[in-house]
Order: C-alpha cells, then sequence, then structure tokens
C-alpha cells in the first residue's frame, strides 16, 4: 500500500507530537510515524523521576491543551502534590491523558528506509507500507544514538542503560555499572534494590546538581529560552562553549547513597561480572540515522558529524529537516531536553504551512 502526504513526521516523541499539533492547527495536511512517547514508557526506570519538573515536561500544543493544571484537575489533585521532579509513574499518566485527545493518531511503527525519489521522498514503513511525502522531517530522538565503548562491548552480556526494562529484570548478579551520570546512579539503585552485587566504574568524580548540566541554574534557564538567539552564533561557539563549561550531572538525591559507595576510577576485568551495564550516554550522529539511505546521507551538509540545519531546520536537501537533539550545535542545549519542542513546533509548523 502506498500513501501520499505532504509532510511525514518521523518519530512521535515531544518533537514530532507537538510539530504534529501545530500543523494540525494550521490545516497542513501530515502523516506522524513512531511508536508514542515509547522512551518514557518503555526506557525510563519505573521507580525514579524526571530530571524536570511539571512546568517544563508539558506537550507543546498551539491551545495549551495539555497543561499539567488541567491534567491535575482532571485528576482531581493539586500541582503542588508534584512541586519538583515528576515521577516517572505520574508522567506515564500524563502521557495517556494526552493521547487520549490528540486530534490525530500516529502510525505506530518504525520507518525502516527513507530515500529520495526525485523532487520527493520515499519511505518504507515496519508493516511493508510505503509513504511518498513532499518534506520530510526526522525527530527520531535517541535510541539510535546509544554509545557503548568498544572496551565494553567484548562482554557478553553489556546492556545499555537505555534498556531499563532489562536491567529492572537483573537479579541476584553480579554487575558493574560503567558512567558517571543519572543513568549510571538510577542503574545502581535499580540494581541494588533487586539484590544484585554491584560495582561501579567511573573515570571522574560524580557532579552532584539539580540541572542536567554543570551551569549556573539562571544561565541554564536562560540558554533554554533562547534557541532563537543561539542559532545565530556560529555553531563552533555554542558546541565548544557547552563542552567545555558544562558536564553530565547526578541529581542530589543521589548523594548519600553513591558517597558510601567504592567507585572504580581505572576499569576492573569486565569478564569478571555477570552483567555489564553502560550508563555511557549518547554520541548524536547523522551516520547513526541507518534507515537514510546512503545516497541521502551523502546529500546532507554536516557540521561534527551532524546535519547542519538554518533557522527553520532545514537541511542542505531541500524538504528535509531535522529536529531534537541533532540540532543542539545550531540551536543550544534546549533541543535536547521537552522545553526545546515548543520553539521547534513553531517555527518550523510556520515554515511547512
Amino acid at each position: 500500500m502506498v500513501k501520499k502526504t505532504p509532510v511525514l513526521i518521523i518519530g512521535a516523541g515531544p518533537y514530532g507530537l507537538s510539530l504534529g499539533h501545530f500543523l494540525h492547527a494550521r490545516q497542513t495536511p501530515f502523516l506522524l510515524v513512531g511508536k508514542t512517547m515509547e522512551l518514557w514508557r518503555n526506557h525510563t526506570f519505573d521507580s525514579m523521576k524526571l530530571r524536570s519538573d511539571y512546568a517544563t515536561s508539558i506537550l507543546h500544543d498551539p491551545y495549551r491543551r495539555y497543561s499539567f493544571e488541567r491534567f491535575a484537575r482532571v485528576w482531581g489533585t493539586s500541582l503542588h502534590r508534584w512541586r519538583g521532579r515528576l515521577p516517572v509513574t505520574v508522567f506515564r499518566q500524563y502521557i495517556d491523558w494526552c493521547e487520549r485527545q490528540f486530534p490525530f493518531r500516529p502510525e505506530e511503527q518504525y520507518v525502516m528506509s527513507l530515500q529520495q525519489a526525485g523532487p520527493r521522498f520515499r519511505a518504507r514503513l515496519q508493516n511493508g507500507d510505503e509513504v511518498v511525502a513532499d518534506r520530510v522531517v526526522v525527530a527520531t530522538g535517541i535510541a539510535h544514538h546509544l554509545h557503548l565503548p568498544p572496551e565494553l562491548s567484548v562482554h557478553p552480556r553489556v546492556i545499555h542503560s537505555y534498556h531499563s526494562t532489562s536491567i529492572q529484570a537483573l537479579q541476584n548478579c553480579r554487575v558493574l555499572v560503567v558512567g558517571a551520570g543519572q543513568s549510571a546512579a538510577e542503574s545502581l539503585a535499580v540494581l541494588q534494590n533487586q539484590g544484585n552485587q554491584v560495582e561501579w566504574y567511573a573515570r571522574t568524580p560524580p557532579v552532584f546538581y539539580s540541572e542536567p548540566l554543570n551551569l549556573p541554574k539562571p544561565l541554564f534557564d536562560l540558554i533554554l529560552r533562547l534557541p532563537g538567539m543561539l542559532h545565530r552564533l556560529p555553531p563552533r561557539w555554542v558546541h565548544t562553549g557547552l563542552n567545555r563549561f558544562s558536564a553530565t550531572t547526578i541529581t542530589p538525591d543521589f548523594r548519600t547513597a553513591l558517597t558510601g559507595m567504592k567507585r572504580h576510577t581505572l576499569c576492573p576485568p569486565v569478564n569478571d561480572f555477570d552483567v555489564v551495564v553502560a550508563a555511557t550516554g549518547y554520541r548524536y550522529r547523522l551516520e547513526d540515522q541507518s534507515y537514510l539511505h546512503s545516497s541521502l546521507r551523502r546529500k546532507i551538509r554536516t557540521y561534527s558529524g551532524l546535519p547542519l540545519v538554518n533557522q527553520y531546520f532545514a537541511s542542505s536537501v531541500p524538504g528535509l529537516h531535522f529536529l531534537g537533539a541533532m540540532t543542539e550545535p545550531f540551536f543550544g542545549p534546549s533541543m535536547k531536553f521537552m522545553i526545546g519542542s515548543g520553539y521547534a513546533a513553531r517555527v518550523l509548523s510556520h515554515a511547512l504551512a
């Protein structure tokens, strides 16, 4: 079966869904393909909290129909109950509540390939259907960009922290957790609670701080809210500044548990462990978007391995746009978080209308 659409959105996370709502409000036809909010439904620990509060965790749409104020009223509770970081279980309930109100329905499957077809694009879906689109927006999130250091990949049972369900299932194992950020701290806590014998390897000491990046909170908040201004700066300045003046952090509620835990500063022999959990983060590169046909990837101009985009998130290939973390060097760190999806959806929906 072949479907035709003016706009194909690949990815049903906050960026794809927010864009869909803004396009729907403009009466611009589109097709959205992806698993709705899959990261939070299937790849976060049940017992943990988000790094963000409710004010920065909303799904954006032009009518503010998904505000946490409305959600709290529906559930007959007070927003004060959710002050601070938002529990994952509450956020999942919020996602379900939002989804019941969607004015459109995503195609709950993956795009397996995307290539150019003359002036248009042709995508093949997981169920074998094909989609021909005039324009394509890639908003695929983190799943393609798991970073696994080569020294860990030799272990027969290594699990990236993205695969939280597999980690939660471990019991009575000897486990090495590798990493110095929030995912490492959460993995350590979950594994210990499951009765595992856990050791920790991190080359650098943990930085305990409430924000995801080790920047002064007022500066971090300002940067999150100024993506358009950051785009006016040379990408090298934004990229270099973030790498030099920020570091990954762990929320202070883990300080007591981790301070008393022995931390290896040199990697112990990985084969001494039943399982290795790689809480080693994500590295964003265009080449990891494996469903993009090689002939299409070669046409995309890049900066530091990422697609170079203009102020409307357009790449060098006419009609092909990118949203989310791969645009961080051009718009700043807000593109790695939900808070950036509102700006991106407003700007790109205007360009696509």
